[in-house]
């Protein structure tokens, strides 16, 4: 008669504890947010920079629908990088391949990936990083990163490196 009865118990919990988890969603983690898409994907995507230590305020975001006829509508986020630090803003530049699969992944984890889908993930910069200090400083470190390159005349064929390293030892 005891067994039965903690039987009977444990039955009833493994069925209350099974319907809780159901109910529960990631939509529901979305608190006081917004629940849109376009804040969804806003939000992946400040997550994924906060993970890689860019700080609020150097990259802002924004998505947006991109139009036609689709199953699932489509969004394209493009990330705008207000503020040089050089090696916050050297990890969105150079990254962005990385960022964006990263961001792909964690959509595809969550329930947005049902019911949309993100198309692209863009860089742009503002004003202020087109300015000489900012631009000196990142080609400073592109001439680092890749070596001082040959100027080439606008109509003149660029050589390959192979070509490049054959002429060096012929010299």
């Amino acid at each position: 008669m005891f067994v039965s009865a903690l039987k009977g118990f444990f039955v009833r919990a493994r069925g209350q504890r099974a319907a809780s988890i159901e109910a529960q969603t990631d939509y529901q983690e979305l608190g006081d947010r917004p629940a849109s898409l376009h804040s969804e994907y806003e939000h992946i995507i400040l997550g994924q920079l906060a993970r890689w230590g860019i700080r609020d305020g150097l990259v802002s975001v924004e998505v947006q629908e991109l139009a036609g006829r689709r199953k699932k509508p489509a969004f394209q986020a493009t990330l705008c990088i207000n503020q040089w630090h050089r090696e916050e803003t050297l990890r969105v530049l150079v990254g962005l391949p990385l960022l964006e699969k990263k961001v792909r992944r964690a959509a595809a984890a969550l329930w947005i990936s049902d019911v949309s889908t993100l198309q692209s993930l863009l860089v742009t910069t503002a004003p202020a990083l087109q300015e000489r200090g900012p631009c000196s400083e990142l080609r400073q470190l592109l001439v680092g990163l890749t070596g001082e390159s040959k100027r080439v005349r606008p109509g003149q064929a660029r050589s390959s490196a192979a070509e490049e390293d054959a002429d060096l030892t012929l010299a």
